[in-house]
């Protein structure tokens, strides 16, 4: 219709037809490529009032980065912050295409010595040693679950260096077996742990559990992806010279980890169990 008024013009009707053609890709395209935030962490996790860490990203297709919490817009890939209590920072890539967020959390608290377990990374491990949210600064309880996939066995051998002389463990409370997913039974259970002072297991705790048999034809049982099979308590022993207990990456070669099935062979090998770091820290 608008183009019968420059039917005279025919060079003037092609120019508009163009430029209509233009801004219709334009439209479609839409926008540019979106943001994408591979990473953002902090070196701590914990600081102590008054000390500063480094938030480090890794940002592409972005023209602009920003964090909240004061610190505004940012280039590069790191920043200095030094927050005055808990705080989440948020970052935010802006692009062409979009924006795109990602937090991280630093925690603030005084200096007091307590037990650290930092749990092994997301998503690793078939079976996983984590941090347990009834745990305080003295008293540790780490859960032993399921990573992702469920997992089939009988039982789970386990053994951690752990300096007895820092750390206690008490047999009759310090283990607790979770019969909904692998029933060790009672009277007497075949579930036990224990913290020997010498020996070729000096130093170690010592964990062992099955499923107990009832009738000779029970085997092998599915873990549940996620579910925790049993709990381990700790307790600082006094006020112990700071120092790692053990890193999960980096295990002496005594330590054991395995789940069987009801023949004895191996189903999760040592190398599938994700283990965290363990130590007494101020």
């Amino acid at each position: 219709m608008i183009l019968r008024h420059f039917a005279g013009h025919p060079a003037l009707a092609a120019t508009i037809l163009l430029m209509a053609a233009c801004s219709s890709d334009r439209g479609g395209g839409g926008g540019g490529l979106a943001p994408v935030i591979t990473s953002f962490t902090s070196d701590a996790a914990t600081v102590a009032p008054g000390q500063s860490t480094t938030l480090r990203w890794s940002v592409t297709n972005a023209t602009s980065v920003s964090i909240d919490h004061g610190v505004g817009l940012v280039s590069g890939t790191s920043v200095v912050v030094t927050p005055v209590d808990t705080t989440t920072y948020t970052l935010t890539a802006t692009g062409s295409g979009g924006r795109a967020t990602q937090s991280v959390s630093v925690s603030v608290h005084s200096p007091f010595l307590h037990l650290q377990y930092d749990d092994p990374p997301v998503g690793a491990g078939k079976l996983r040693l984590v941090r347990n949210a009834s745990s305080t600064a003295t008293h540790l309880v780490l859960d032993l679950q399921v990573g992702g996939n469920p997992v089939t066995g009988f039982g789970i051998a386990l053994s951690l260096p752990v300096d007895a002389a820092k750390v206690t463990f008490t047999p009759a409370s310090g283990l607790v077996v979770n019969a909904t997913t692998l029933d060790a039974g009672s009277a007497p259970a075949t579930a036990a742990a224990t913290l020997p002072l010498t020996g070729p297991l000096g130093n170690m705790l010592v964990v062992g559990v099955a499923r107990k048999k009832q009738v000779v034809t029970d085997g092998d049982v599915v873990l549940p992806a996620g579910a925790t099979v049993f709990s381990i308590a700790l307790d600082m022993n006094g006020a112990p010279a700071t120092g790692v207990l053990f890193t999960g990456t980096n295990l002496e070669t005594r330590v054991r980890a395995t789940l069987l099935n009801k023949a004895g062979v191996e189903v999760v090998s040592k190398q599938d169990f994700a283990i965290g770091d363990l130590s007494i820290t101020l």
